[in-house]
């Protein structure tokens, strides 16, 4: 009983852990390739392109985790670990207190 409920938690806190990645990467590249820096410019010189992006790509860091798709992301990343420590945790007890 106590194996599968072991089992579950590390199942959820992986998935919350993924999914929460899943948010913050999808939040960084949503607005690169959509938002116009991308497509807009690959019709120009390689060194355009690189400029453009250096310029989002500076903005960006400046404004990282203002978005909710990346806080949430943060959110879930954090409360995934957590559960992952945690099970990792209830499980090496379970394995002193079975001996």
């Amino acid at each position: 009983m106590s194996q599968d409920l072991l089992k579950a938690a590390f199942v959820i806190g992986f998935l919350m852990a993924w999914v929460g990645y899943a948010c913050v990467i999808l939040s960084i590249l949503f607005p690169f390739l959509f938002g116009g820096i991308w497509w807009n410019s690959l019709s120009q010189p390689y060194s355009e392109r690189l400029r453009r992006a250096s310029l989002f790509w500076s903005e960006y860091l400046q404004t990282i985790g203002k978005s909710r798709w990346n806080r949430r992301g943060q959110v879930l990343i954090a409360s995934g670990l957590s559960v992952l420590i945690l099970t990792g945790l209830a499980w090496f007890v379970l394995r002193i207190i079975e001996r």
